[in-house]
């Protein structure tokens, strides 16, 4: 008997022996796929800046599983999952082997099952590779229990199991969980809600709460017990939270800004990645604030003319995208709804010529002053015209860019060089341009080639930005923006003086041929805000115009964006800018000869500097003369003016007669328009000024006064 028991402790020792050697051996033979468990199969999650969920999307199963970091999980969540499942999780190697011998002892003794040995770490083996039900399968599941722990720290299999589990329906992780059944994320649950959560895995579909909330909630006074008494809650506490009901906010997947989310998960713009580093979470620049501002604008205004719009919002210091509208109505297929057009190619219009003036300035062609001629082309077979039909003869380049005439537009182009102009449009990241100079032609700056929305308002930011290595300097970007943000562009778009008290602001517009497309671009230096308007397949719309039907949706916008700041009257110190006198003739640099003089700014050794021959005795016909018909008859020329000490400023009283519409400019820069003898405004500081009160034919009369 003796030797027979030798004898089977022996051949136990050598079963043992053969077992630590086969164990060895499938250790090194089937290596943990540790990288396996490192990957989710995870839903996209996109959120605007400051993390609002845009969207969610599914994964490649079908189900919702929006991953998340163990800090993130909130304040209960872990501590009821690990009582309830496994109470001596930071106690055991993968394998709790006084549950697996008590499970045994169980069996054996009931002849059924009646407790699982199952650990955390084995559950997450089975969730990241399923298997059959059976003793091999548990014997798997344990080896590889083992091999996790050794790689995986306790807190990183916890934060495994949160984010695999199941909570019910197509809902993996407690993220998904935790957004469905109660609209909020994990590290925001309060107790009894994450005592719900926690119950749920065991049988996720049989206790759903939002279907069976009473079995919900007495799983819940399961996990509350299990905290209890493993140390993590008092029981008054228990108390008070299990008398609570089920208490539900369940969430609709969120569809804000489908336009902008679209072309994000198209790869069609460029998105950043959260700064929280959740590798899980693509958290873009969008302003989900902005973006309904936008939106609502848009209802508001409801172009009838098209049937199609498209509004951006950047931000000019990094360029992003802030807001992003594609229609109309992104629900409505039979007018294209969901067709971004903000990403299509269209027509610009004139919006290009702020770029040719600007490059122009920027070679030494052209200050505001300078004359250019708005008249009949020389161009064989290209005889373009302006879009009121008619010619101004000779205007100065500050009013040929409000005005948006066509002729000095190409002349000012063929100055700079039409290669130089489409370099530049390409140097600003309008790619679509992608064909040779012989292709577009001179018709480029009037419109004569299709580019996107999105790349012509990024084009407006960088030169609104002026960074270093843009092809547009910062001199040339403020005089353009100088021009066109004058007062008389708001009288333009809005046609009385109530709403032109606004921020100052820059802004053009342009018209495609036979109205297919309405633009404005508005921008100071912190925004560019582009408005385009038209069908989206391309036909016309008549009577659809830039100035009268996309300005004002993008100036409403504009002057609703937060923190807005004006325009910059003058440079910036940083700039190398300065004001000479002028001829108002001839816009050359002024000499003895000029009888009017009025200050312009120019570019030290870039603009040119040969000064007024004397040539200027037949003034262009949108310039003053003393010849005239007007007169002014407030201020007398000569008065003096003083401002009082401890008193507000006065106001100026303007009025003058004359035949037709007036023209009211303040030392070069324009004030306003008027009628013959309509009264106007000036706020009065001290220094020396010289008005001029011009009409459409020239006829001028000009008042110094000095304000003491």
């Amino acid at each position: 008997m003796k030797k027979r028991a030798i004898l089977l402790l022996r051949y136990a020792g050598i079963a043992s022996l053969l077992g630590i050697l086969l164990f060895a051996i499938a250790w090194f033979a089937f290596p943990f796929p540790e990288e396996e468990y490192r990957r989710y199969d995870a839903s996209r999650c996109i959120t605007d800046k400051d993390g609002t969920i845009l969207r969610t999307t599914l994964n490649s199963d079908g189900q919702r599983c929006f991953p998340v970091s163990l800090k993130d999980a909130g304040e209960w969540l872990p501590d009821a999952m690990v009582a309830t499942e496994d109470k001596r999780f930071y106690e055991h190697h993968g394998v709790d082997f006084l549950a697996t011998a008590r499970a045994g002892a169980q069996f054996v003794w009931n002849r059924r099952v009646v407790s699982g040995a199952s650990t955390i770490t084995t559950q997450v083996v089975r969730l990241v590779k399923p298997r059959r039900r059976n003793v091999l399968s548990k014997a798997v599941e344990a080896f590889r229990a083992l091999q996790m722990e050794r790689l995986f720290t306790k807190e990183e299999i916890l934060e495994q199991y949160l984010n695999r589990s199941p909570f019910g329906g197509n809902l993996l992780g407690i993220r998904s969980a935790s957004l469905y059944y109660f609209s909020k994320e994990p590290v925001d649950l309060s107790l009894d809600e994450a005592a719900l959560l926690a119950g749920l895995p065991q049988c996720p579909n049989r206790l759903r709460p939002d279907r069976y909330p009473y079995r919900a909630m007495k799983r819940r006074e399961t996990v509350l017990a299990s905290m209890a008494n493993a140390g993590k809650l008092s029981h008054e506490s228990t108390d008070k939270v299990v008398e609570l009901p089920v208490r539900l906010n369940l969430a609709t997947p969120p569809f804000f800004a489908p336009h902008f989310v679209d072309a994000v998960l198209q790869g069609r713009v460029e998105c950043h990645q959260a700064a929280s580093g959740n590798p899980f979470q693509t958290q873009t620049t969008l302003d989900l604030s902005l973006q309904k501002m936008a939106e609502g604008h848009l209802v508001h205004h409801s172009p009838e003319k098209a049937g199609g719009a498209a509004i951006l919002v950047l931000d000019v210091p990094t360029g992003d995208i802030l807001a992003m509208v594609g229609s109309p109505d992104f629900e409505n297929s039979e007018k294209a709804g969901q067709y971004n057009s903000s990403l299509a190619l269209r027509s610009p219009g004139s919006t290009l010529k702020t770029f040719a003036y600007a490059l122009a300035f920027d070679r030494g062609e052209l200050v505001p002053s300078s004359i250019l001629r708005d008249e009949a082309s020389l161009h064989p077979g290209y005889q373009p015209g302006n879009f009121d039909g008619s010619f101004r003869g000779e205007v100065t380049a500050r009013k040929a860019l409000v005005e948006s005439l066509n002729l000095p537009a190409i002349e000012v182009v063929e100055k700079a060089g039409l290669q130089n102009f489409l370099d530049t449009l390409q140097g600003l990241g309008i790619r679509s341009l992608d064909q040779s100079v012989g292709q577009y032609g001179l018709n480029l700056v009037l419109g004569g080639a299709g580019i996107r929305p999105l790349e012509l308002a990024r084009a407006y930011a960088k030169l609104a930005a002026s960074k270093p290595g843009c092809p547009i300097s910062g001199e040339a970007a403020w005089m353009v923006g100088d021009i066109i943000s004058g007062t008389e562009r708001d009288f333009a778009a809005y046609g009385h003086t109530g709403e032109a008290n606004r921020t100052k602001v820059a802004w053009k517009t342009g018209t495609s041929a036979r109205s297919r497309d309405a633009w404005t671009v508005a921008w100071n230096q912190q925004y560019v805000v582009c408005v385009w308007l038209g069908n989206p397949e391309g036909t016309p719309c008549p009577g659809l115009t830039g100035i009268v039907d996309a300005a004002p949706l993008a100036l409403d916008i504009f002057h609703d964006l937060p923190n807005l700041q004006d325009f910059p009257a003058k440079p910036d110190w940083t700039l190398m800018m300065e004001q000479r006198q002028v001829c108002q003739a001839t816009g050359l640099p002024a000499s003895q000869f000029c009888k009017v003089t009025i200050p312009d700014w120019y570019i030290p050794g870039v603009s040119q500097n040969l000064p007024c021959t004397g040539n200027c005795g037949q003034p262009h016909a949108t310039l003053p003369t003393k010849d005239s018909k007007t007169r002014i008859l407030h201020p007398v020329n000569g008065q003096t003016f003083a401002i009082l000490p401890g008193q507000p400023s006065p106001s100026l009283t303007l009025q003058a007669d004359g035949d037709e519409e007036l023209y009211w400019f303040v030392n070069g820069s324009f004030h306003a328009k008027a009628k013959p003898k309509e009264v106007l405004q000036f706020p009065l500081e001290r220094g020396k000024f010289l008005i001029c009160c011009t009409s459409g034919n020239g006829n001028t009369a000009t008042a110094e006064i000095v304000v003491e």
